[in-house]
């Protein structure tokens, strides 16, 4: 009889876990499924065809994943709770934070379709690469625990340094590759210093373990322990997020990169990460958050500062548009530092508003190499073409403006009010 419960049980525990998790479930194994379809019947002289059902595979896989998040959310299921032992963490923002993950790369697939062959990208595992780190993205929003955090990190962060690299013919795309892959390391082994201090000084690596163990110790030595690692995986996210002062390679990976890839880069990992940091940050260190209020206004103001000084010198457009990115995001490091329901709220509210405004900006850009006077790759990458759009499109030419004036902040533009809202 006790064995038959105990099977009971472990089998109530597997639904549970499984339940919770399906959608990301389903979504790996049914990309690798498509994956292994076209690699039995890939026709070497064909690859743009095969680049272009992937796309359209993906983009179904993608449509169903979002009206599962739709549902949940509308009909506020009572999806909270940890899953597998504790590794994930689900509830209504993660979720939140997953049907706009979901959602982002659908719309990015879909318009993007055109320009990936126009960018040299002509292979189907490209693809396979953004939707590697769509998966990475969605189960690092989920991660409760340090373990399933890095190695989520790591899978988004392994794809992001190929992508940019996308373009092996061209030295920019591969020094940028390179350039991301060393900084990004070297983020990423400071974020696991930071982990393996935590558990030097408690064997601890469970969020909602060390969230109580602070709440209740008064030892300095392990409270300083916690602060010590809690710095180095702050700094490692930050390298990650492309925060001032660890920006550097920021701009030199959006001029290498291919524009229809590093509008890929300049949106949608942000989503996760900062997505991610709001839910650490309320959930491990919750007990002792205030300390870190000034720390993130600090940063935030120097962010600020810095981004928009360095991007008056700059002549190349996607290093502008990099440059943009660093000051917006110190925005949203203030927006961190309220650490109050409302300032979260503003903060995510900006950071959705700011990736819809980069995203338009990247895709005008992209639809205006079919202007007469804008013709060649190259030429995009000059803020001087600029000139030029009023012999080009027309439409593109005042939605680039309207664009630009919003992200710097002109009243009465969408992006001067948020401005004001969250500070």
């Amino acid at each position: 009889m006790l064995n038959y419960l105990n099977l009971i049980e472990q089998n109530n525990f597997f639904i549970k876990n499984l339940t919770l998790n399906l959608p990301e479930i389903i979504f790996i194994i049914s990309v690798l499924y498509c994956f292994a379809i076209l690699i039995y019947i890939k026709n070497k002289n064909d690859t743009k065809n095969y680049l272009y059902l992937f796309i359209d595979l993906s983009i179904i896989l993608l449509i169903f994943l979002n009206i599962f998040y739709l549902i949940c959310l509308y009909y506020n299921f009572n999806f909270s709770g940890l899953t597998f032992d504790g590794l994930f963490s689900i509830n209504s923002f993660i979720i939140t934070g997953k049907f706009l993950i979901a959602f982002l790369t659908l719309v990015y697939l879909h318009t993007m379709e055109p320009f990936f062959v126009e960018d040299g990208i002509f292979d189907y595992e490209f693809i396979l690469l953004i939707l590697f780190a769509v998966t990475g993205m969605l189960l690092l929003l989920a991660s409760n625990d340090f373990l399933t955090m890095f190695l989520s990190l790591e899978l988004q962060s392994f794809c992001l340094y190929t992508l940019a690299a996308a373009r092996l013919n061209r030295t920019q795309s591969v020094e940028a590759g390179l350039k991301y892959f060393i900084l990004g390391s070297l983020a990423s082994g400071l974020l696991l210093l930071g982990c393996s201090l935590i558990y030097l000084y408690n064997g601890l690596t469970n969020f909602t373990d060390i969230k109580m163990v602070i709440s209740v110790s008064d030892s300095l030595l392990v409270l300083t322990g916690f602060s010590l690692g809690f710095l180095f995986i702050l700094v490692g996210f930050l390298f990650k997020l492309g925060v001032a002062p660890f920006h550097n390679w920021l701009p030199e990976v959006y001029f290498g990169s291919p524009t229809s890839i590093t509008t890929f880069l300049g949106t949608i990992p942000k989503v996760s990460i900062y997505f991610f940091l709001v839910s650490f940050f309320l959930n491990c260190i919750g007990p002792v958050v205030s300390l870190w209020y000034p720390l993130f206004i600090y940063i935030g103001l120097f962010s600020i500062m810095l981004g928009t000084l360095g991007a008056l010198k700059q002549k190349k457009l996607k290093r502008l548009i990099a440059y943009s990115s660093i000051a917006h995001l110190g925005y949203l490091m203030l927006g961190l530092g309220g650490m109050t329901i409302e300032t979260l709220q503003a903060g995510l509210v900006y950071m959705t508003i700011y990736i819809i405004l980069v995203f338009g900006l990247f895709l005008s850009l992209l639809f205006l190499r079919d202007s007469p006077t804008i013709n060649t790759i190259r030429e995009l990458e000059e803020i001087d073409i600029l000139n030029s759009l009023s012999e080009g499109k027309k439409v593109y030419k005042y939605f680039v403006a309207l664009i630009l004036l919003s992200m710097a902040g002109i009243p009465p533009l969408l992006g001067f009010f948020f401005q004001i809202f969250i500070n």
